[in-house]
């Protein structure tokens, strides 16, 4: 009697271009976790053209055991089409973009599975605080689920998407805004029944953070950002309090220390910052968080400094 084959849970699909020794570690990794499994997963590497080593290096997983697919483009697509040929080549029922430089942390594929299997839902959110063990937490209101996201939507690896959501997405609509499948995310929460927040570190993230950039920072992180959640609510998918609450949160937890390292401390970089001023005051000046948050930092500044010397 043959056996039947299981469904795929679990697309796991790296996007990667020129980047063949930090791609080498995240499969390193993939490997350490399934040899000798039988596991419902998929691992799929799009290569954006790269012109270093990348082939060679899949092709020596695939010769010690590692199941990739792996596709070469003929031309490079831009990261934003790169991302989009991941979601859609994925057959597994969640879709997980795994950056090339994002490491899975030993043990924990098998306990992300596990939470797959226990539920339907459209986000599985990954938050990245520190546990012993998976904690987790099930939504059935969105927009509170939305809100203790914030900011780290943007962060790709941090989200698992249910591939129903990716059938009918047109992930042209966002090309050129380095956050295109943000709404994507946005979708699949809000349209879901039932959403998944995960607490723990399951990535090693980060490892090549020095490569990162190559578009300005604060045009994709301020404007872009906001102009995604601006449109949702004009289509009245989310209400305006909650549009303010994400707006608020990423200027106090990101935007303001990126601000002071990239503009004040001139910190080395690969962001392009032209028109950063601009964009801060243009979308803050009103909000009198902006001025008092500006003015807690510096305090907290100073005191650092009053401690340290």
């Amino acid at each position: 009697m043959s056996q039947i084959k299981q469904a795929t849970l679990l697309s796991i699909c790296i996007p990667t271009y020129n980047r063949a020794k930090v791609l080498n570690g995240n499969l390193e990794a993939l490997l350490n976790q399934v040899k000798g499994l039988d596991l419902p997963i998929e691992i799929i590497v799009s290569d954006n053209c790269s012109t270093d080593d990348t082939e060679s290096v899949v092709n020596n997983f695939i010769s010690r055991g590692l199941s990739v697919y792996y596709i070469k483009n003929s031309v490079n697509l831009g990261m934003d089409g790169n991302f989009a040929q991941c979601y859609r080549m994925a057959k597994g029922k969640y879709v997980l973009v795994l950056g090339d430089d994002d490491y899975l942390i030993d043990g924990m594929l098998q306990k992300l599975l596990f939470e797959l299997e226990s539920g339907d839902y459209g986000l599985i959110h990954l938050h990245p605080r520190i546990t012993s063990e998976i904690s987790k937490r099930e939504y059935t209101d969105s927009i509170l689920f939305l809100d203790e996201i914030s900011f780290w939507i943007t962060y790709i690896t941090s989200n698992i998407v249910n591939r129903k959501y990716v059938e009918n997405y047109n992930f042209e609509q966002y090309y050129g805004t380095y956050l295109t499948i943000v709404p994507l995310y946005l979708n699949a929460a809000l349209k879901h029944e039932k959403n998944l927040m995960i607490y723990d570190r399951v990535f090693r993230d980060g490892v090549d953070i020095n490569s990162n950039g190559g578009y300005n920072f604060f045009q994709v992180f301020l404007v872009n950002y906001l102009n995604i959640w601006k449109q949702y609510v004009k289509d009245g998918m989310i209400k305006r309090d909650l549009f303010f609450s994400i707006k608020k949160d990423i200027f106090k937890k990101f935007l303001l220390h990126n601000a002071y390292n990239f503009l004040i401390l001139k910190e080395k970089n690969n962001y392009n910052l032209e028109g950063s001023w601009f964009f801060l005051f243009k979308n803050y000046f009103y909000h009198t968080y902006f001025y008092l948050n500006i003015f807690l930092f510096i305090i907290k500044l100073i005191f650092k400094k009053l401690y340290v010397f």
